[in-house]
């Protein structure tokens, strides 16, 4: 199975500079995050070009479009489970509407008409042991957003990003602001050697990108 020797990629969505991540134990690995709906085509490419075969799991930090949009496509074509927490399952499903759509950027907006339902495969609750990761509920963004840590790297989601070269909370629309801010402050206090965020480049220079 896995273990726990592994390589970090990263892929930069350039429609709203968001990012997801392949975590690859030799030719198998997991998906964290999947973009913007029509992206599962460049995913499975660069899967290809990778040598990556087997995918073990999509996991999504949240529910946002931009985040997981091409969750339902990558889960058709790799037939790989959806991994989400409970409390963003009704989002991801369609079961019930996107939250503050009218803070979001136009191209996200838009790209609401486009969204394909998936169901979710696992649902993810705080302290969960995932692929060697600790699930970390970290509430604010969304309700059920969650980061991803094993000590050493830490899948921020969009509760902690780099804007600029600094680490910034959420991007101006969530759904609680003071959760937002809890959950950033939870995130900054663990220690980590590299922090993969939602949004901008990871803080140390050891992701490697498909640019």
């Amino acid at each position: 199975m896995l273990n726990s020797d592994y390589a970090i990629y990263r892929i930069p969505m350039a429609q709203v500079n968001s990012n997801l991540y392949f975590v690859r134990w030799e030719n198998e690995g997991i998906i964290i995050d999947t973009g913007m709906p029509g992206n599962a085509r460049k995913i499975c490419d660069f899967m290809k070009r990778c040598d990556l075969i087997k995918v073990n799991g999509i996991i999504l930090t949240h529910y946002h479009i931009d985040h997981a949009g091409s969750a339902a496509s990558l889960r058709r074509i790799t037939r790989a489970p959806v991994l989400a927490h409970e409390e963003d399952e009704p989002y991801i499903t369609g079961e019930r509407a996107p939250e503050h759509i009218d803070l979001m950027p136009n191209d996200m907006k838009k790209a609401y008409s486009k969204y394909r339902a998936t169901v979710v495969d696992k649902r993810l609750r705080d302290g969960d042991k995932i692929f060697g990761f600790t699930v970390i509920h970290v509430p604010g963004h969304t309700p059920g957003s969650i980061a991803l840590y094993d000590g050493k790297a830490l899948f921020s989601g969009d509760s902690l990003n780099i804007i600029n070269g600094k680490v910034q909370g959420d991007p101006g629309y969530g759904a609680d602001r003071e959760g937002t801010l809890s959950s950033m402050e939870k995130l900054i206090e663990l220690n980590c050697e590299i922090l993969l965020p939602g949004h901008g480049c990871p803080i140390e220079n050891t992701a490697s990108s498909s640019e």
